[in-house]
């Protein structure tokens, strides 16, 4: 994935899908568009690193408050 001039969008085979993924083709194919979570975003290198399964937790969580709570 680009975004802009030669930005980077690094979606690691293991950020995939909940199950091992053996080779990307068993979840996306070329021109599918996804949507994902920006994990990390590293101003030097010029890349952002994305998380496809972590939108799934994202959207399992919604409206179900905190899952931990920050000490005072």
């Amino acid at each position: 994935m680009t975004f802009g001039d030669e930005v980077e969008g690094l979606l690691h085979i293991s950020e995939m899908a909940e199950t091992k993924v053996a080779h990307p083709s068993e979840v996306v194919k070329v021109g599918d568009e996804i949507e994902v979570k920006v994990l990390r975003v590293d101003f030097q290198e010029r890349k952002i690193g994305l998380s496809r399964k972590r939108v799934d937790w994202a959207h399992n969580d919604e409206g179900d408050g905190p899952q931990y709570e920050l000490p005072p």
